[in-house]
């Protein structure tokens, strides 16, 4: 690590100024946030403490502290696992790169694959956290149980497993994202990218198929958590594919089709045989080189199938919490609602019923047709939460035509309001006018505002009377 900071990350921050190796963006994808070198001050910390204990050994020294302290730089390593994938994208884009080759052949001249060494290099923090499960869980199982460093020991074994998965986890997710991107520019003829964020890579390969027009073609397969896609070679160049059919995986089945009577002679004596439906009418009958890659396309496409089934029950298990929740949330608005509506009077039936609107009724059953005697029901009966579910759901009609009249009511109410305020606009603006016509037969002129035409009209008339 101290080689790919001096001797790569260092000169290359230098250069960022005028840009003359790599771009800004390329550097902070290579190095994101800085976490190499964050990474190495820390273990250049820990590294002295180590050798000091290991100076002075004895049966009673320690060193698990020293790796507590150090898991919790732990999260350091799970960063940069998780901007590994920007990392190795980004030296793929470099490896062509004339001025970056150069760079590193000025930084190693003894070298020959520069590029190669230096993917070595930024590869050592996600192999170095296995490499320390490794030592930990050595020394844990040397130490016996008695000793001053037995428990300290296991708690940082502990954390280290813990940030081992996740570094690995990271790591494939990474490799997942680049073989997405591989596979998608490797594709000609699809509407739509392969890269999504939750769909991961399977299997891929051939497999001779069974067309509609009963010819067996060698096709090029690759299987996805969530669909399967059927392409041709690209004779024109070597490593493509042309895109003839994405399927979906969702409802679907595997099934051997070996020596079964009841297929057609000619699919049944086919050896190695296999096939993916789905509801009609999608049916591939597929034939592997071998039994055991047979087994394996088998066993792949029946755990992706799995995932997708499981995935589909917690769906449905969150759904069924949500409408739960629904189902409370209804109960409390009709509850409330009918509180306004009736002016109180459920509220009163609740206190003389000690607060609880179980103890003012015990009927298992509402009737939906009165807003306030289902509301009063609902809340009271003794039902399962499904059972109330259910009820409010048959209630809803009810519910929404009285929110329906109610704001009739509203909107008749402020349409009154704005007649009646023109009404007495109306009215002041005749007595204006009116005002206006008899000071114009005494000649005074036009006056701009109903007050000044009142005092006019009193200074001519003496007074002036709202019959006036």
């Amino acid at each position: 690590m101290r080689t790919l900071i001096n001797d790569v990350y260092e000169p290359l921050s230098a250069t960022m100024a005028s840009e003359s190796v790599i771009e800004h963006n390329q550097f902070r994808s290579l190095f994101p946030e800085g976490q190499i070198k964050i990474i190495y001050t820390a273990h250049s910390d820990i590294l002295p403490r180590l050798r000091e204990r290991k100076e002075t050994w004895s049966d009673h020294q320690a060193i698990g502290d020293i790796f507590l302290e150090m898991c919790k730089f732990l999260r350091l390593y799970t960063k940069y696992a998780e901007k590994y994938g920007e990392v190795d994208a980004t030296l793929e884009q470099l490896k062509k790169d004339k001025k970056f080759l150069h760079f590193l052949a000025q930084r190693w001249p003894d070298g020959n694959d520069h590029y190669s060494y230096l993917a070595s290099l930024l590869i050592t923090p996600i192999q170095r956290i296995p490499r320390y499960q490794m030592l930990l869980d050595s020394l844990y199982k040397k130490t016996w149980t008695s000793h001053i460093d037995y428990v300290a020991l296991g708690e940082a074994l502990t954390d280290m497993k813990k940030t081992a998965q996740h570094v690995n986890d990271k790591a494939k997710e990474a490799d997942n994202a680049k073989k997405l991107v591989l596979i998608d520019a490797s594709i000609s003829g699809m509407k739509k990218s392969l890269v999504a964020a939750n769909r991961k890579f399977i299997k891929e390969g051939f497999l001779v198929q069974k067309t509609e027009k009963n010819e067996w073609k060698k096709r090029y397969f690759f299987l996805f958590s969530d669909c399967l896609i059927r392409a041709r070679p690209n004779r024109k160049q070597k490593g493509t594919y042309i895109f003839i059919e994405k399927v979906s995986l969702k409802k679907g089945t595997v099934s051997s089709l070996d020596k079964q009577e009841e297929l057609e002679v000619e699919e049944s004596q086919r050896p190695h045989s296999f096939e993916f439906k789905q509801p009609h009418p999608l049916r591939y009958v597929l034939v592997a080189s071998s039994v055991e890659e047979k087994h394996d396309w088998m066993n792949a496409i029946q755990r992706a199938l799995d995932e997708i089934s499981k995935a589909e029950q917690e769906h449905e298990e969150v759904a069924k919490k949500i409408s739960v929740q629904k189902a409370h949330m209804a109960r409390n608005l009709i509850a409330a609602s009918l509180l306004q509506h009736t002016g109180g009077s459920y509220r009163d039936r609740l206190n003389s019923t000690g607060g609880s609107p179980k103890n003012s009724q015990k009927s298992n059953t509402v009737d939906p047709s009165n807003m306030r005697s289902f509301a009063e029901q609902l809340a009271s009966a003794k039902m399962t939460t499904q059972e109330k579910w259910q009820q409010t759901k048959q209630a809803e009609p009810v519910v929404q035509n009285w929110e329906k009249e109610k704001q009739q009511e509203e909107a008749k109410a402020k349409l009154q309001e704005a007649l009646e305020k023109r009404v007495k606009q109306k009215e002041t603006d005749d007595k204006k006018k009116e005002i206006q016509k008899q000071l114009n037969s005494l000649g005074r002129g036009e006056v701009k505002s109903y007050r000044e035409a009142i005092s006019q009209y009193k200074q001519h008339h003496g007074k002036f009377d709202d019959q006036q």
